[in-house]
Formats: structure tokens, C-alpha cells, sequence
């Protein structure tokens, strides 16, 4: 079963990320290009951390990153080489995973959650074993001929999203969905 279409394209990110303290760190912009790969879906990420960055451990995240993504039903599984792990979809639209980026050197958990066809809320960690390294949460909008990436409009919001989520439950990302799908752009 292939993802839904909305996933395919191209994508741009904002990850606003923080420290383990829950200290605003700063953007990871990102360009997310899906596309069918020989039977996979192909992942190219191109990642450009803000300046702000200079100093962090996501400052290596810089680059192109990619990985191919095979969809087994609910399952997705990361094989490489950049990222290895697997999601899971616990609801539609919303995904939980978990893996490594190996060349990058972290763990990480992440979830997704599909407000519109238009406008994702994603989010996760990056660990070193049990250790945060970093804490994001982040909008997607598809790429338009005057590619813009977004921005959320309250920045406290995503503080307190950021050290909401870091250990988010299937349960717990539902009930944010329903809160998202009530606010959602047009």
C-alpha cells in the first residue's frame, strides 16, 4: 500500500530546535523531496541549520540526507542509509517512529501528524543512547512556485509543544490532532 499522495513532493520544513533544557536553540530549514523509487519511496532531505546553530550538535545536520521509506501496511520502514528505523501510523494521518541516523550519529523518535493535505505538525528527539541532544517540533507545507518556509505564528506555542511531546503516547498525539484540525489554515 503506497503512502497517500498528499506525502509525495516536495516539502519544506521549519524545525524549531531545543535544548534538553527546553531553551529555544533555533531553525533547521529543510527541503523534503519524496518521490517513487524503484518500488520505495526515495527520501532527499536538504537541511540548512540557521547560523543560531553554529554551536550546536544540530549544526552537523547541514547537507543532504538520504534514505529510501517501504510502506508495509500501517508500517514504514527506514532503510537507509541516512535513516533506519520504522513508523508507525496509529490513526490517519498521524505516525510515530523511531530509528538512527547513522551517518549523523543520534537515535531519534519522531512523530507526524497530517492536519490538512497542505500542513503537517512533526516533531521528535535526538538522543545519544538516553541522553537529549536536541528536542524539535516543526511545521511542513508543500513547495509552491514561491517557495516560503513556515513559521508558527506563536513561538511560546512551540515551547511548550516542545516539552509537551518529548515523550508523546499514541493518545497524546490524537488529542493534539483534534485540537489542530479544529485550528487548522485554510
Amino acid at each position: 500500500m503506497p503512502p497517500a499522495p498528499s506525502f509525495l513532493g516536495s516539502w519544506l520544513v521549519s524545525e524549531y530546535i531545543y535544548n534538553p533544557d527546553n531553551t529555544f536553540a533555533g531553525i533547521n530549514h529543510q527541503r523534503r523531496m519524496l518521490h517513487q523509487h524503484d518500488g520505495l519511496i526515495r527520501v532527499t532531505q536538504i537541511c540548512d541549520p540557521e547560523p543560531a546553530l553554529d554551536t550546536h550538535p544540530m549544526a552537523a545536520f547541514r547537507g543532504e540526507w538520504v534514505f529510501d521509506l517501504r510502506v508495509d501496511g500501517l508500517t514504514r520502514h527506514y532503510l537507509g542509509p541516512d535513516v533506519v528505523g520504522a513508523g508507525q501510523m496509529i490513526a490517519d494521518g498521524v505516525m510515530m517512529g523511531q530509528g538512527r541516523w547513522p551517518r549523523f550519529g543520534y537515535d531519534f523518535t519522531s512523530f507526524s501528524i497530517l492536519v490538512t493535505p497542505a500542513y503537517q505538525f512533526t516533531g521528535g528527539q535526538f538522543l545519544d543512547g538516553e541522553r537529549l541532544v536536541a528536542n524539535i517540533v516543526g511545521l511542513a507545507v508543500p513547495e509552491t512556485e514561491k517557495p516560503e518556509y513556515p513559521h508558527f505564528t506563536n513561538p511560546l506555542w512551540a515551547a511548550k509543544m516542545a516539552n509537551t511531546l518529548q515523550n508523546p503516547t499514541a493518545e497524546s498525539l490524537l488529542q493534539l490532532q483534534a485540537q489542530l484540525n479544529m485550528n487548522a489554515p485554510n
